[in-house]
């Protein structure tokens, strides 16, 4: 069996066809999905439009096996995506994203699906060309330049999430979201957009640190500085109310989640320094952002230039 790391650029993988049929070999794939770069994994990574392509184009080459490098961590806003994908490999040829979407969102949410399927329909629509083209191993994950040196297309994630979150875009989502809200009616569909809302509040809690530092950094003044920071304790502070109370000697516990039996968000085994993202992880440097820094002390520091 070979195995390939081509997993999503698709063109790519296209020159391995004559290949494959020249030497009649099985492909295995190691799957990149839900690795992020130059974002943050506990923000969406992948829509159902991509995973309909890659698992049709897995059954067109007939792939044997897949390992699965990176878990993807959002079961909420990206509960489509990964419902589709498992689906999709019971019948490649007789099903697409479309129908799974629906399927998914009635099942999920009942009398809250339309509103739901707005809003996954927002989040995909702004997330497409990332999951697309900009994710690990897409087609423009990388490019050469006219030196021959090899680059990440985007090695800012500040730069990443600002194109991808904008803040007209997010209210959007609260719209769809808020009105699911309020026309959901069974207790499993409110408990799952408990979760939907868990890692959306996350999520905007960090673009809200993204935009107003790109404000500070146009508008390096005392009053941007104060917004920026405000947005990076409430920040803090809304993380931590995930947890449990801290003890002495004891691991960051999540707190639950009404109406569920285990918590899905924050996942397992990830404390509220992984969530805070304090610490550089593979195609995410975090750790010399604003998102780390001391708050208290930069309220008293002078101004970047200031006698």
């Amino acid at each position: 069996m070979i195995i390939s790391h081509v997993d999503a650029n698709f063109e790519e993988t296209e020159k391995w066809k004559s290949w494959r049929k020249l030497h009649q070999r099985e492909y295995g794939i190691w799957l990149h999905n839900w690795i992020a770069n130059q974002t943050s994994r506990y923000t969406p990574q992948r829509t159902p439009l991509f995973v309909e392509k890659q698992v049709k184009f897995f059954h067109d080459y007939q792939v044997r096996g897949i390992f699965r490098d990176g878990l993807g961590e959002v079961y909420g806003l990206e509960g489509p995506t990964y419902y589709g994908f498992g689906r999709l490999f019971d019948d490649p040829q007789g099903l697409d994203a479309k129908t799974l979407m629906t399927e998914f969102c009635e099942a999920s949410f009942g009398s809250a699906a339309a509103p739901m399927r707005r809003f996954y329909d927002v989040l995909n629509h702004h997330i497409e060309l990332y999951a697309l083209y900009l994710n690990t191993h897409g087609v423009g994950w990388t490019y050469t330049d006219i030196y021959g040196r090899g680059h990440k297309a985007i090695q800012d994630p500040f730069r990443m999430l600002s194109f991808l979150y904008k803040p007209a875009m997010l209210d959007s989502l609260e719209t769809h979201l808020s009105q699911a809200d309020n026309e959901a009616k069974g207790n499993k569909h409110q408990a799952r957009l408990r979760l939907v809302r868990r890692e959306f509040d996350n999520l905007k809690a960090l673009m809200r640190v993204v935009h107003l530092y790109h404000a500070y950094a146009t508008d390096p003044t005392y009053q941007t500085r104060d917004h920026l920071l405000d947005a990076i304790d409430d920040r803090n502070a809304y993380i931590a109310g995930m947890y449990e109370p801290h003890k002495v000697g004891k691991y960051d516990r999540a707190r639950p989640i009404e109406g569920w039996d285990h918590v899905l968000f924050p996942p397992g085994g990830h404390n509220i320094a992984h969530l805070q993202l304090a610490d550089d992880t593979y195609g995410n440097a975090f750790a010399d952002t604003c998102l780390n820094w001391d708050t208290g002390a930069m309220r008293k520091a002078p101004l970047p230039g200031a006698e």
